[in-house]
């Protein structure tokens, strides 16, 4: 049999200075998981003002400026459009304008269909009747509630306004009542 070498001749070192390497290789580790958990919470609190509504950054700001509907529900955001506009929008341009604000983002796609479709839905939901809803969700356990939206002339509006606010307005006659 072969005479085996000390470790301290072998190849790779001694014992010693195998030790030292996983001693910088554990120090290096540990630096970068400090600087992982220092940028992690960081971007943690950022995220929570975001959610609280208190957020720091100039730049958030001006994100949420372009995005004002970010974690609103779909009817709220359409709600809020109609609002703004005070007149009946167009079935397309409800949803276009309501996606370009944000009302998906951070939500992520629903499991039924694209979020085009998922406002679509939201939509006939509460253009419907009472008695449609009562009918058409009998087997579920869904609360019938009153419309909140009417569609006259292809266009879109709150069930409370009064029929005048359903018809088309060109851009440069648009009244501000």
């Amino acid at each position: 049999m072969p005479k085996r070498e000390p470790p301290e001749t072998q190849a790779g070192g001694s014992i010693e200075d195998t030790i030292l390497q996983a001693l910088e290789s554990l120090r290096e580790r540990m630096q970068m998981a400090r600087q992982f958990l220092a940028e992690g919470s960081e971007m943690a609190a950022k995220l929570e003002a975001i959610l609280q509504g208190r957020a720091t950054t100039h730049q958030h700001l001006r994100a949420v400026e372009t995005l004002p509907y970010i974690g609103w529900d779909v009817i709220d955001a359409i709600m809020h459009l109609l609002d703004e506009s005070k007149h009946a929008l167009p079935r397309e341009e409800i949803i276009s304008t309501v996606l370009a604000r944000g009302v998906f983002l951070g939500k992520g796609v629903d499991a039924k269909g694209e979020p085009e479709v998922q406002i679509g839905k939201s939509l006939k939901y509460h253009l419907m009747t009472r008695a449609e809803k009562q009918e058409t969700y009998k087997k579920r356990k869904i609360k019938a509630v009153d419309p909140r939206l009417r569609e006259i002339n292809g266009l879109i509006g709150r069930a409370e306004w009064p029929d005048e606010k359903f018809f088309k307005i060109s851009t440069s006659a648009q009244r501000t009542d």
